[in-house]
C-alpha cells in the first residue's frame, strides 16, 4: 500500500490529481501492480470530498497487461477554512492511498 498525505491550504480551491506508480525496472515488469486507488479519509475543512464518485484510471507503461500505473481524479477541492491557521493541520489532510498485489 503507497499512501499520499495531500494538505490542502486553507481558503484554497483547485483541482487535484493523484497519480501513483508501482515500482520497476525492465527485468520486474509486471511483479507489482495497482488494483485499487482511493480517498481513504479527508478532513473537517473538505466537506465535499467523496471517494464514491471519483474518476479512476489503471494503466500500463508497458501494455503488457499488467497495470502499474493507478490515477485518481480529485476533482475541486476547496478548503472550507476561513482563517490562515497551519498549512499542516488534520483538517486539511485528504489521505489517497493506493493497494497493490505483488
Amino acid at each position: 500500500m503507497f499512501l499520499l498525505r495531500l494538505y490542502v491550504p486553507p481558503g484554497t480551491s483547485g483541482r487535484y490529481t493523484a497519480e501513483f506508480f508501482a515500482p520497476w525496472n525492465e527485468t520486474d515488469v509486471g511483479k507489482m501492480q495497482s488494483c485499487d486507488v482511493k480517498v481513504l479519509s479527508a478532513g473537517w475543512n473538505l466537506p465535499c470530498t467523496k471517494d464514491t464518485y471519483l474518476t479512476r484510471e489503471y494503466k500500463s507503461l508497458y501494455l503488457n497487461d499488467s497495470y502499474d500505473t493507478a490515477i485518481i481524479d480529485l476533482g475541486v477541492l476547496s478548503n472550507a477554512a476561513t482563517i490562515n491557521g497551519s498549512l499542516a493541520d488534520e483538517k486539511n489532510l485528504v489521505c489517497t492511498c493506493m493497494f497493490r498485489k505483488t
